[in-house]
């Protein structure tokens, strides 16, 4: 079986994974084509689907080298069979795996026995994201405790967005995280650093730590152990 591929890479993994939070080593399988066009999409060079960059499972698995697997897009899912084995091979081969996905498609169901090896980790797009209507209730709700909802916050209606989410859905089970957007300030060369700032700020006004969803704040570190590259290129 053959996967679309677009690219295989050893770096850190810089977001919270449901694993050990950030800063594991892993290797990221990020594969080709999208369904949603996100405004602020930092992976657009992985949307679209070519004819010519198929690789077969056992291609894929030869080129991992770390314990811990990222599957990444694009959307994973949009290939849900293929990733289903290769997941499958990657756990026979005692691997730790997340799965980055959109939140516009269900997921294919994990075996209780690798509920903690094999970790879902699902955006919920909010309206600065222009794909606020694209987001599945059913795919949120059939989460377990083991993988993570990452609101990903893009200005302070996102935020206000994302609490009335959580507060309408007391029975979702999935760790939740607030990720910032990160904008590269052109003239400075740099990351903007006042949407992260004022979310933290908003976080500690609102005591998000004094309630039963134990949000976490996510920062996208590996953009800034790398902020000098281009975005196209992997790290």
């Amino acid at each position: 079986m053959n996967l679309s591929v677009h690219s295989i890479f050893d770096s850190i993994d810089g977001e919270y994974n449901g694993f050990r939070g950030a800063g594991q080593l892993s290797t990221f399988i990020r594969l080709q084509n999208c369904n949603l066009r996100c405004t602020y999409c930092d992976t657009a060079y992985a949307r679209e689907r070519p004819s010519t960059n198929d690789m077969e499972i056992k291609d894929v698995i030869d080129k991992v080298n770390c314990k811990k697997v990222t599957i990444t897009g694009g959307e994973p899912l949009l290939q849900k069979e293929g990733v289903q084995v290769l997941v499958q091979e990657l756990l026979d081969r005692l691997h730790l795996i997340s799965i980055e996905t959109n939140g516009s498609l269900l997921p294919f169901a994990i075996n209780k026995t690798d509920l903690y090896k094999v970790k879902y980790i699902v955006d919920y797009k909010l309206s600065s994201s222009g794909e606020k209507e694209s987001m599945l209730g059913e795919v949120f709700a059939k989460l377990r405790f083991s993988d993570v909802i990452k609101f990903v916050i893009g200005n302070r209606q996102d935020y206000v967005e994302a609490l009335d989410i959580i507060k309408t859905n007391p029975d979702w089970k999935a760790q939740t995280v607030f990720s910032p957007v990160l904008i590269k300030d052109k003239e400075e060369d740099h990351f903007e650093m006042d949407l992260p700032r004022r979310l933290v700020k908003w976080m500690l006004e609102d005591h998000l730590d004094n309630n039963n969803n134990n949000i976490h704040f996510s920062l996208q570190i590996h953009k800034l152990i790398w902020w000098d590259r281009p975005i196209t290129e992997e790290h």
